[in-house]
C-alpha cells in the first residue's frame, strides 16, 4: 500500500473554513482562542500513523526527535513484515 497524507482544507484564512468533519474523524482537538482584535488556534499537534487496517499505530508529538520517530517506524514495519 502507499503512503498517505492528510491535512486541513486548503483555505486556512478562517478558522469558520476550518473541516470540523475531519478534525472530528480524526478526533482532533481545535479551540479558537480571543486575543484583542484577533485570534489564536489551540489544537493537537500529532502525527498518526496508521497501518493498512487503519489501525493507529503511533501517535508522533511535534517535538518527538526525528531519529527516534525514525526508530519507531522501522520497528513498526518490521513487525508488519514479520507477520
Amino acid at each position: 500500500m502507499a503512503p498517505l497524507a492528510l491535512w486541513g482544507c486548503s483555505d486556512r484564512s478562517s478558522f469558520n473554513s476550518m473541516d470540523v468533519t475531519g478534525a472530528d474523524f480524526w478526533k482532533d482537538f481545535h479551540q479558537k482562542v480571543p486575543t484583542g482584535d484577533s485570534y489564536t488556534i489551540d489544537h493537537t499537534a500529532f502525527t498518526y500513523v496508521y497501518d493498512e487496517a487503519g489501525r493507529l499505530r503511533l501517535a508522533v508529538k511535534h517535538d518527538k526527535p526525528s531519529e527516534k520517530t525514525a526508530e519507531d517506524i522501522r520497528r513498526l514495519l518490521a513487525q508488519a513484515q514479520a507477520d
